[in-house]
C-alpha cells in the first residue's frame, strides 16, 4: 500500500512518472486525491502532478481552484505561469510570474522565466535584467546564462556573449542549443579552429540527445524549483 503523506505522493507521481512507471503514477495520483484533505495546498499539489503529466487542461482547473481559495499561495502563480507559457500567452504568463514574485521575491526561477518571456517578446533590457536577477540568486541556472549569451551577441558584445556561455556550457554540457551558439560566438570572435569543433559537437549532440535545455526554454517541460531547491 502507498503512504498516506501528501507532499510523499507528490515526489511519487513525479519520481514515477519521470521513470516511465505509468501504471505506479497512476496509483500515487489516485491516492493523493483519495487521501488529500481539501484545501489550496491540495489543489496546488494535484495540479502541479498533472502539469508533470502534461495534463494542461486539469491542472488548470486544479490550480485556478487554489486561486480562489488562497491567491497568495506560495508557488501557485509560478505554476500557472508555466502553463500560459506553454500555450504561448505571454503577456499572462508574464503576470503570473510577477504575482509570484511578489508572495516570494526569492524565488530565482521566477526572475528566469520572465528573462526567457521578456526575450521572446524582443524585450532585451526587461530580458537582461530578469536573467541578472536570477543568476544572482542562483548562479547555477543555465538557461539564464543562455538567455544573457544571446542578448549580449545580438549586442555584439562578443567578449560578455562568450563568458555567458562558457557558464552556460558547464551547467549544461550535453546541450546541444548551448554548444551552438558558443560556436556562433567563437566565430564571431575569429577563433575559427574551436568554432568548428563546437559545430562538430552540435552534430554528434543531435544524434545523440533530446536537448532538454531548449525544452525548458520554449516551455515545453515543467520544472519544479520546490524540488530543486529540496536537492540542493
Amino acid at each position: 500500500s502507498l503512504n498516506n503523506d501528501e507532499s510523499y505522493l507528490y515526489l511519487l507521481v513525479v519520481a514515477a512518472g519521470s521513470a516511465g512507471r505509468h501504471d505506479l503514477e497512476k496509483r500515487a495520483l489516485d491516492r493523493l486525491l483519495e487521501v488529500g484533505q481539501k484545501s489550496a495546498a491540495l489543489d496546488l499539489l494535484v495540479g502541479k502532478a498533472y502539469l508533470n503529466r502534461g495534463q494542461d487542461e486539469q491542472a488548470l482547473r486544479e490550480l485556478e481552484k487554489a486561486a480562489a481559495n488562497d491567491p497568495e499561495l506560495p508557488m501557485l502563480h509560478y505554476t500557472l505561469g508555466i502553463i500560459y507559457k506553454r500555450r504561448h500567452d505571454y503577456e499572462n504568463a508574464k503576470q503570473e510570474f510577477l504575482k509570484d514574485v511578489a508572495v516570494e521575491p526569492d524565488v530565482a526561477n521566477n526572475y528566469d522565466e520572465l528573462g526567457s518571456i521578456c526575450l521572446s517578446l524582443d524585450e532585451y533590457e526587461d530580458a537582461q535584467r530578469y536573467f541578472e536577477k536570477a543568476l544572482q540568486v542562483d548562479s547555477r541556472l543555465p538557461a539564464a546564462w543562455y538567455g544573457l549569451a544571446k542578448i549580449h551577441r545580438a549586442a555584439k558584445r562578443y567578449p560578455e556573449a562568450l563568458k555567458a556561455i562558457d557558464s552556460a556550457l558547464a551547467l549544461a554540457p550535453k546541450s546541444a542549443s548551448v554548444h551552438y551558439l558558443h560556436a556562433q560566438i567563437l566565430a564571431q570572435l575569429g577563433r575559427e579552429g574551436e568554432s568548428q569543433t563546437e559545430f562538430a559537437a552540435v552534430r554528434r549532440l543531435h544524434k545523440e540527445t533530446i536537448d532538454s535545455l531548449e525544452q525548458q526554454i520554449m516551455g515545453s517541460i515543467y520544472r519544479d524549483p520546490q524540488l530543486a531547491t529540496e536537492k540542493k
